[in-house]
């Protein structure tokens, strides 16, 4: 009631308030949504990891799965995962380092349903 009352005594100065509460809020989001976003990219592999496993590429995969042992699992956007993409030309040390780090043997990719062994 007090509130309607000085909105109606003073009806710029409730709306500059209002306007200053709306703009302090949106910078708020904005750097809420920046640390989230950039948060997330930190934890969501890029292109070139999964090129990695494509490329075979061991010791370079290993290395990024100690910092980040949630990627074994990880799909493309095609859904494809590691383990998919080191199957198709064969590579057995890969292979075998994924499923030690702890990819999922009877993952299925989400473009055709296919496993990767």
């Amino acid at each position: 009631l007090l509130v309607a009352h000085k909105a109606i005594r003073h009806p710029k100065r409730q709306l500059t308030s209002v306007i200053k509460m709306m703009k302090r809020f949106i910078v708020y989001a904005l750097c809420y949504i920046g640390a989230l976003t950039a948060s997330l990219a930190e934890e969501i592999p890029g292109k070139d990891f999964f090129m990695l496993c494509s490329g075979g590429e061991v010791q370079q995969i290993e290395e990024k799965l100690k910092q980040h042992p949630e990627w074994a699992n990880a799909k493309t956007d095609d859904g494809e995962s590691c383990l998919h993409l080191a199957a198709i030309p064969g590579s057995s040390e890969l292979t075998k380092a994924l499923l030690d780090a702890g990819a999922d043997p009877n993952v299925r990719s989400t473009f055709d349903g296919v496993r990767a062994l």
